[in-house]
């Protein structure tokens, strides 16, 4: 779209009072200070364009409360989108901006901000203002800290900060009582805060590819936790208490350095998905067995010796076991006693090998 041709199109939606106009895709370089015209806009579409700004008169479409513009190269924000006071919904994710305005925490109404995918090195403090946000994601940025003011958005219920720098989660943001998702993975973290457990309403919650080393036992009083993802750190031991999650669905354990389970493992009686491979797990707890929801069960490139007989059972209610156990549900095999139940027991062992030749390729 040229620039009459936006400069029309502009003129267009303000003789209609259009509430809504829709830009994306269209090349654009740059947008008129004419846009400021429009103040009976409740949403503007900017994104995928060519944009390296914005103009000081989008602070004049008091009645926005929408405004994405995502996709394009912008490298700042104007202050004046602080004069947005009936914004709700800030999309401004993959730009290539260094540094938010002050005056974003002006924006008292806004539900959403999505700022993902900059050059971020800091949030500013102002944001602390921002007393209506539910969701924040600032993901793929440069952030090595977290601003502890942040805590004060007590409305928040998912929070992303995945793909950053980050070797700390400050303590605070753990009286976050409303968060039901926090996502970190892809960070530098160490550690967890002692007080973890005071997220008491989280569901989801994402910490792979970091360098934790251990949990701490709060962890139990995720009481609602159903999707925990541990992949890719440094665990050597999985704490006990883990296992009192008694809503915990999907649990990923794998490429850390586990040597063992807790036998407690038996109790997380709503797990349906468990990936263990890439351990240095020698032996299985025979509590896997207990887990009759189970349907997914990876436990490939470990240092097994055996595979409980406990755990073979669960074949009949579906469930996988991938990698290469093939020595190890051969030796238990030839320990279990010649009864009836023995060629039951062949065929799920011939069932196992079967799975894990045909698998053999993705390992």
């Amino acid at each position: 779209m040229t620039n009459d041709e936006l400069l029309i199109q502009i003129e267009k939606a303000g003789a209609a009072n259009e509430i809504t106009l829709d830009l994306t895709n269209e090349e654009l370089t740059e947008i008129p200070p004419e846009i400021g015209q429009l103040t009976e806009l409740r949403g503007l579409h900017l994104e995928n364009n060519h944009l390296t700004s914005l103009p000081p008169e989008i602070g004049k479409l008091t009645n926005l409360t929408l405004l994405d513009v995502g996709r394009n190269k912008l490298t700042t924000v104007p202050p004046e989108i602080g004069q947005l006071s009936k914004l709700k919904t800030l999309f401004i994710w993959k730009n290539k901006i260094t540094v938010l305005p002050p005056e974003i925490g002006l924006l008292k109404n806004l539900d959403k901000l999505y700022i993902g995918w900059n050059e971020l090195k800091t949030l500013p403090t102002e944001m602390c203002q921002l007393s209506n946000l539910t969701q924040l994601y600032a993901l793929g940025n440069q952030l090595s800290s977290l601003p502890t003011e942040l805590s004060k958005l007590t409305k928040l219920r998912r929070l992303g900060f995945s793909n950053n720098q980050i070797t700390e989660l400050p303590s605070s943001y753990c009286f976050l009582k409303n968060l039901t998702e926090l996502s970190l993975s892809d960070n530098r973290l160490t550690s967890l805060p002692p007080d973890i457990g005071q997220l008491t309403n989280i569901m989801a919650l994402s910490l792979h590819h970091n360098q934790l080393a251990s949990l701490p036992p709060s962890i139990k009083q995720l009481f609602w936790l159903k999707t925990c993802d541990l992949h890719n750190n440094k665990l050597e031991t999985l704490p006990p208490e883990i296992c009192q999650l008694q809503h915990l669905a999907k649990l990923n354990l794998q490429h850390n350095q586990l040597t063992c389970l807790p036998p407690e493992i038996g109790q997380l009686k709503n797990l349906t998905k468990l990936e263990l491979h890439y351990n240095q797990l020698t032996d299985l707890p025979s509590e896997i067995g207990q887990l009759n929801n189970l349907n997914w069960l990876n436990i490939g490139h470990n240092p097994l010796t055996t595979v409980p007989p406990e755990i073979l059972k669960l074949t009949k209610t579906d469930l996988e076991l991938v990698g290469d156990p093939m020595a190890a549900t051969t030796k238990t095999s030839s320990q279990m006693n010649n009864d009836s139940m023995m060629s039951n027991h062949l065929s799920l062992l011939d069932k196992l090998l079967l799975k894990t030749k045909n698998l053999a390729k993705m390992f």
